[in-house]
């Protein structure tokens, strides 16, 4: 009888013990929105299966694709239970984002392209240094072309280390991407960072900058590639005027306008702002516009923003 009930209050403690909550040791959450891309997920899949970082999800956002994308990643969903899909109508890369974000279990968020992939050690490497350094961010300036286009570049920081200003960062090729960073968790909650949903095109340029006006405290880890997919058009389309741009920028100006800076930094990002924001050539983009009320628009929009004469 006395067996008995020491084995009766060995079960009932068991059966009380509070259950530890099976996501809270993600280090790392991956959104990754796809939209029609079956010809280049599974390379993009495979190689987030095939992180050395294990304690970490992939979310995928089906972005209301209508090709075989959705079946692709339910396949994977199957074998892996890292895995995540979320399926919604077509809203756009940047509702597919911010769903991924407010999904996200990690301590860090990190972004990858549905039709690119990266290497092995690609998270393992940021999470590493982020930690390493305590840092709101970790990016790896190593991106190579693949696809259409061959090549690479390299932001010019070759070194594993600690930046403590952001402006250096934005100013260098790729820094405006968001995809090729972590961002930790907590610090886009404190800051209301979300993509922006409004713009079609570059938004990615709107979430890294506001991330970075917001830290100088960011991870560089080099060893992390990130291979970004070139897609050149079959047939040549005709010139678009890119008024997204222009708006992008002026949204970065407003929030920017509106946020907690010192007077210092404001005018600091103001002026890089300025400088990497602007069409390199206004009167070149100009000569290229057929329609003359988007010519009007154009020169309007451009002197308002980036004009200084």
């Amino acid at each position: 009888m006395r067996l008995f009930s020491a084995i009766f209050g060995l079960i009932l403690s068991v059966m009380t013990m509070p259950v530890k909550a099976a996501d809270n040791n993600i280090k790392v959450s991956v959104v990754i929105p796809v939209y029609n891309t079956e010809q280049y997920l599974k390379p993009c899949v495979e190689s987030l299966l095939n992180q050395t970082l294990k304690d970490i999800e992939f979310i995928f956002i089906n972005d209301g694709s209508t090709d075989n994308s959705l079946k692709i990643l339910e396949d994977y969903a199957k074998k892996n239970k890292s895995v995540k899909i979320y399926t919604t109508e077509n809203r756009g890369v940047g509702k597919a984002r911010n769903l991924g974000i407010e999904k996200a279990q990690g301590e860090y968020i990190g972004f990858v392209d549905s039709d690119d992939f990266v290497n092995k050690y690609y998270f393992a490497e940021l999470y590493r240094l982020a930690k390493k350094h305590q840092a709101d961010i970790a990016a790896t300036p190593n991106v190579l072309l693949t696809g259409d286009q061959q090549g690479s570049f390299i932001t010019g920081i070759d070194k594993a280390r600690l930046i403590e200003d952001s402006r250096s960062i934005y100013a260098n090729s790729g820094g405006w991407a968001q995809w090729n960073k972590i961002y930790k968790k907590d610090f886009l909650t404190k800051h209301n960072i979300k993509s922006t949903t409004h713009r079609s095109k570059v938004e990615d340029a709107y979430f890294t900058t506001l991330a970075l006006m917001n830290t100088d405290n960011i991870a560089i880890a080099p060893m992390a590639i990130y291979y970004y997919r070139i897609k050149i058009p079959k047939t040549k389309e005709p010139h678009r005027t890119d008024f997204n741009r222009i708006e992008i920028y002026k949204d970065i100006l407003e929030y920017l306008e509106h946020s907690d800076l010192t007077s210092e930094k404001k005018e600091q990002w103001k002026e890089l702002i300025n400088t990497v924001g602007k069409p390199k050539d206004i009167d070149g983009e100009l000569e290229m516009i057929e329609n003359q009320k988007d010519r009007e628009t154009y020169t309007y929009k451009s002197n308002l923003l980036f004009r200084n004469d």
